[in-house]
């Protein structure tokens, strides 16, 4: 009876941990930063500024182009959707590939989910690509 005692602690602890760190940002303010995204097709920067507006910068790697877009971004605390105004660049399609439409496929709404893991924030704008904030929490 006295080694199940160790373990059932040692196992609430791993399930808290697990638990704890992750959700959606509290405010706007959380999520204002630089991010980066790292994937097949492209290397991606955006910066969401405190004012409300957004820098993103594409580099297709394919060809080493470079694309600029700016535009407004807004926070969504309760569902934790970022939304971006005309003008974000969907770089991917609905498959994970190049977006046949890019980069003029710029004139919709984007909405892109923000969360928190372990402290540090990220977005999801595709399936299994994050943008890992850059600059801290």
């Amino acid at each position: 009876m006295r080694r199940s005692i160790p373990r059932l602690a040692v196992l609430s602890v791993l399930v808290v941990l697990s638990f704890s760190g992750c959700g959606n940002p509290g405010t706007a303010n959380d999520l204002t930063g630089n991010y980066r995204a790292d994937y097949e097709q492209a290397v991606e920067q955006l910066s969401l500024n405190a004012d409300g507006t957004f820098v993103q910068e594409v580099r297709v790697k394919r060809d080493d182009r470079t694309f600029l877009a700016y535009g407004r971004w807004r926070y969504d605390s309760r569902n934790g959707d970022v939304t971006f105004s005309e003008g974000y660049l969907r770089v991917l399609d609905g498959f994970g590939k190049l977006n046949p439409s890019f980069p003029q496929d710029t004139k919709r709404l984007t909405i892109v989910s923000a969360s928190t893991h372990f402290g540090r924030v990220r977005m999801n704008p595709y399936a299994g690509i994050f943008f890992e904030k850059a600059d801290g929490k």
